[in-house]
């Protein structure tokens, strides 16, 4: 742990450093008032209701895409109302030519082809992160939390397609919400529309292209006063049954399983909220891709499992923790043929570890300090053996009894800083080992967010066991640090960093690694033509540089050049060109899959492009092309070259149904 006390002091030092810089004053941050009503609002998307006629309007949107600036084209208002229950907005989106509004449906989530209107709170007011509401012309609605893309909310909405427009109501319950337990709130905010036909992009507050950090030019929503949160409170109590046959391991007679437990998710205040499940059961969630894995690396699955995927943003700093982990295979599942006596035949072997219960408490304090702390235990997981002749059974343990901890520290400081710190923990029985890792990063910025310093520094700690009964361990220490500087703002934007993890970094007992003793280092240039030019609406080039060496040895891996060039044209027609280059042979340690030897890849240089068609056109079509060769492989293969090409069409039959 001696490496990782620089790193947290570090952190500290600059959290104290940061926190007494003050934001930019050269930003003038518009101002909106939210009325409270004791009436109930009908969300019918009407805005016919008594209680909108006298509430505040936010209005002059302006232009940020495709001229950043520009007048919108149309007229946008917004109104604000609360209670104790809900945050409710009123929108009216007006339009000289309301038939030709696009309104394509989808599913809730999907990026659908039609115009929308989106409502976004920084209700902590720090900058860093917010809650992102949108529903489109046709009620399909979106929501996520900048730091949290699998973030869903329950909340209702309803739009009218009006002569002169559309228009939109939204109710967002106080439970969709986080926020600090403050008599007044000041919170930060901001309301977008898109006009998709015309690819524009109209804000209240006009955020620059170039900034790096948008929430700064955000406006500041007043007038919330007193909210009396009701209990945020739900148990969700179950029962299953599961019948399972499996004969991968000869003849199998199918099994019956009954189960029941309870999920609990309680708001211990506005900004707290703890979410408990006592035997939980995933049966009825979507199943994994069968997926044939060749490569010298495990296939990491998308998790699935509500209780792991909602308000998991704290959790993912670091890059430590991957819940799959829990519940996962047995250790022993591949192999319980290998453990059985003569004339035994398994006839049990449970594919997931036995999950009794797991807590989770995350949220933050109202000076920007995020808490998250989860903890997670399994009970022993046995596979079943029967004797052919006799008919005795016996247990074979897959799965020993494990604990699962992981808690983080974050905290919020000026110019959309922040400092953390993270640490896992299993801890197992039965002779298995155990695992700890902690890491301490930072991210700073300068008072106009145009620079960004951050690292992470880590240290693994695998004991595993000599002799269990008298607590005799080995213990293996293994680090990993990264660093980078950028500057993130204006056309012109570059950076470089530093990526290093040692040969015995280890952080898969609860999260998931594919490197080791491998040394990176980075550099990147980019131009943006952010507003239109000529013939183009937009232009995004960049030029990318990765030296990577073997750790331990200090010898060359591999060196990348990547270019790559994004234009859209003024009928919106766009186009893409990239080359790739190594311009030596790479050495692979991985893919022997024997510590000392390595695969020898021959350097290559590829080129690839495409072209898309406007896709609010009935029918559009994306073109693209790929090729190149190897360097020199042998005498009998001087090179390898390669090409190819796809065209897609995609055809929109009406609002409610398209294909490709």
């Amino acid at each position: 742990m001696k490496l990782l006390r620089p790193a947290i002091l570090l952190c500290f030092a600059c959290s104290g450093v940061m926190a007494g810089n003050q934001q930019d004053t050269s930003i003038v941050r518009k101002k909106f008032s939210c009325v409270r009503i004791t009436q109930p609002v009908k969300i019918d998307g009407k805005l016919d209701d008594a209680v909108w006629q006298d509430a505040p309007i936010a209005t002059n949107f302006i232009q940020n895409s495709p001229k950043e600036g520009a007048a919108a084209s149309y007229q946008t208002e917004v109104k604000m109302l609360y209670d104790n229950n809900a945050l409710y907005i009123g929108a009216m989106m007006y339009d000289d030519h309301p038939d030709s509004i696009m309104k394509q449906m989808g599913l809730r989530d999907d990026n659908v082809t039609a115009d929308n209107f989106r409502m976004v709170f920084d209700t902590y007011n720090t900058q860093q992160d917010a809650f992102d509401f949108t529903v489109t012309a046709s009620n399909v609605q979106v929501d996520s939390r900048f730091s949290d893309f699998n973030y869903n909310a329950v909340w209702h909405s309803h739009v009218q397609m009006l002569p002169n427009g559309w228009s939109a109501e939204v109710e967002i319950p106080w439970s969709a919400l986080r926020f600090p337990t403050t008599e007044k709130q000041n919170w930060g905010i901001q309301f977008t529309r898109w006009i998709q036909r015309k690819f524009e992009f109209d804000q209240w507050s006009l955020t620059p292209k170039a900034a790096q950090n948008s929430l700064k030019y955000w406006g500041i929503l007043e007038g919330l006063e007193n909210i009396d949160v009701p209990v945020r409170l739900s148990v969700t109590p179950y029962l299953s049954t599961i019948w399972q046959s499996d004969n991968r391991y000869g003849p199998d007679s199918p099994s019956t399983s009954f189960g029941g437990g309870m999920d609990l998710k309680y708001g211990i205040n506005e900004s707290f909220t703890l979410d408990m499940t006592l035997l939980p059961d995933f049966s009825q969630v979507q199943s994994d891709n069968i997926v044939k894995n060749l490569s010298p690396f495990e296939i990491q699955y998308d998790e699935y499992r509500p209780f792991f995927t909602e308000g998991t943003d704290l959790f993912s700093l670091g890059d430590l923790f991957y819940s799959r982990r829990i519940g996962k295979t047995p250790t022993q599942f591949y192999n319980t043929g290998d453990l059985l006596d003569s004339n035994e035949r398994i006839i049990k072997n449970p594919t997931q570890s036995r999950l009794l219960n797991a807590t989770k408490l995350s949220g933050r304090t109202s000076n920007g300090m995020g808490i998250g702390i989860l903890n997670a235990y399994v009970d022993n997981t046995y596979a079943v053996a029967q004797d052919t002749l006799t008919g005795a059974t016996r247990k074979i343990l897959t799965e020993p009894r494990s604990n699962y901890n992981i808690f983080v520290f974050d905290k919020q400081v000026q110019n959309g800083s922040h400092v953390y710190f993270v640490n896992t923990n299993v801890m197992r029985t039965h002779g298995y080992r155990s695992a700890d890792v902690s890491g301490a990063g930072f991210s700073l910025n300068n008072k106009k967010s145009t620079w960004t310093f951050s690292g992470f520094g880590a240290v693994s700690n695998i004991m595993e066991p000599v002799d269990s009964l008298k607590g005799q361990f080995n213990s293996s220490l293994g680090y990993k640090y990264v660093a980078s500087i950028d500057k993130n703002s204006g056309k012109l934007k570059y950076g470089i960093s530093r990526r290093e993890l040692g040969k015995n970094f280890d952080p898969n007992d609860l999260g998931i690694n594919y490197e080791t003793n491998i040394a990176d280092n980075s550099a990147y240039v980019a131009y943006n033509v952010y507003n239109p030019w000529w013939i183009f609406n937009l232009i995004n080039s960049s030029l990318n540089f990765d030296y990577t060496q073997n750790a331990r040895l200090h010898t060359m891996n591999n060196f990348t050049i990547d270019f790559f060039t994004y234009a859209e044209f003024r009928n919106f027609w766009s186009f893409y060109i990239g080359s790739e280059s190594t311009p030596f042979d790479s050495k692979d340690y991985y893919e022997p899959r024997e510590d000392g030897r390595f695969y020898l890849r021959t350097g290559y240089n590829a080129v690839y492009g495409g072209i898309n068609t406007n896709s609010n056109k009935k029918i559009s079509f994306n073109l693209g092309f790929h090729g190149g060769q190897t360097h020199y492989i042998s005498q009998e293969i001087p090179v390898n070259p390669w090409g190819g090409a796809d065209l897609t069409v995609n055809v929109r039959a009406g609002y409610r149904f398209s294909f490709s």
